[in-house]
């Protein structure tokens, strides 16, 4: 009996424990949350983050989803960025927006997923500032995600702070919109295009505005990405709208010379048509088409590429345009072709490093694996293009395809 209550009293001792650490732990959380440390003060309203830790286990921390342009919803589809709108109280920044409006990277993967709610950032930054703080301010790196344009996020299921932060920066990367709904154009004031580019201006402003808050030093920005991200980080150096926005760049496996990286002039006004034919919209005029074009459904109008005829090897159909007619008042971000801005030398002239992945055209073979029929209309129609760009001489097309078979595969045809 004695030992029967000796039991009770181990499990009644166990169980108060047990709710006493519960509580200690749920007071904990919301102290937490009402940290000072975790609360930064923008332009627009207070944040609250949260802790992550990194590769090495340094505590660092984190505000997501923060929101640096209005929503690019009803009548803003198809324009340039708009400011965000200032809030009341205290701002959720612990978890990460939704993606962009997208389709996935391969070509067989054509769900379309994510909202065109979705202009935010997140920033990394080991401390942030404080009244009377000696601490020097901290460089900063702002990523832009690749993804042709079409595809792709900020956020951490690919681009985390974990290994950059066990360095003593602060990260910040971005969200901006994609594929048709980010990158159409008719060529005129209506729709000039290159709103997606747009969209990362808007952001590096909001770096330069705010990331003084979070520790940064904003005349020590670094903008870095990766294929089309290390293109657009090219773009921004000849770009007006982007000046003074940031000190150094990093292109990796993209620059703006890459074949893929611009659309010529007369394609983007032909595919905004062919994009109006299949919901039926008129092309008569651009104001007409833009304005039927906004009251489509996002997941059916970003769908609309894959029914548009293919112009390239290369999945990206919507890409960067030279803007040869704004709207009054309206920003330009590239008003003439990246080769001539190079050559007549007005461009920022900022260190820059590029780079290239070990084999990373072997993506590329993937195109490959289809039947015959695809792979003759890859070799033919779209590999010269990506060699040459625009073939002046189109019967050299077949005699240069030959070439490079020989060159890669010998005597087993890449094509039959």
């Amino acid at each position: 009996m004695r030992e029967k209550k000796k039991r009770a009293g181990y499990g009644v001792a166990l169980l108060f424990l047990v709710v006493c650490v519960g509580l200690i732990v749920v007071v904990y959380l919301n102290s937490a949350e009402q940290d000072p440390a975790l609360q930064v003060f923008v332009k627009q309203g207070a944040l609250r983050g949260h802790q992550l830790t990194t590769r090495e286990g340094r505590h660092i921390l984190a505000f997501q989803g923060v929101p640096y342009a209005k929503p690019p919803i009803g009548d803003l589809r198809f324009r340039p960025p708009q400011p965000a709108e200032p809030w009341t109280g205290v701002l959720d920044a612990t978890k990460e927006a939704p993606m962009c409006v997208q389709r996935g990277l391969f070509p067989s993967d054509i769900e379309v997923r994510g909202q065109e709610d979705c202009l935010y950032l997140n920033v990394y930054t080991p401390r942030i500032s404080k009244s009377g703080s000696e601490a020097a301010p901290l460089d900063v790196m702002v990523w832009v995600h690749g993804g042709g344009w079409f595809t792709g996020s900020g956020n951490t299921d690919m681009y985390g702070p974990q290994y950059l932060l066990d360095k003593d920066i602060i990260l910040v990367t971005m969200n901006y919109r994609l594929g048709l709904i980010g990158f159409l154009s008719t060529e005129d004031a209506e729709c000039p295009g290159n709103n997606g580019m747009k969209d990362q201006v808007a952001a590096l402003r909001w770096v330069r505005d705010n990331i003084v808050e979070f520790g940064g030093n904003p005349n020590r920005v670094t903008i870095f990405g990766e294929s089309a991200g290390g293109s657009s980080t090219h773009l921004h150096m000849l770009s007006p709208a982007s000046k003074g926005l940031f000190h150094r760049a990093i292109s990796q496996s993209g620059i703006v010379l890459s074949p893929w990286a611009l659309t010529p002039p007369g394609s983007p006004k032909l595919v905004a048509e062919q994009v109006a034919d299949v919901f039926n919209c008129p092309v008569q005029s651009s104001s007409e088409l833009i304005s039927c074009l906004r009251k489509q459904d996002a997941y059916k109008l970003y769908g609309a590429e894959l029914l548009i005829p293919a112009k390239r090897m290369s999945p990206i159909t919507f890409t960067p345009v030279i803007e040869e007619q704004v709207g009054e008042g309206d920003e330009v971000f590239m008003s003439d072709h990246p080769m001539k801005i190079l050559l007549s030398g007005d461009l920022e002239l900022v260190p820059w490093m590029v780079g290239f992945a070990s084999n990373e055209g072997v993506f590329f073979t993937t195109f490959l694996l289809g039947p015959d029929q695809s792979k003759a209309k890859l070799v033919e129609n779209s590999l010269i293009t990506i060699l040459l760009e625009n073939p002046e001489d189109k019967s050299l097309v077949k005699e240069i395809v030959k070439k490079v078979e020989e060159f890669y595969s010998g005597d087993k045809r890449i094509i039959h």
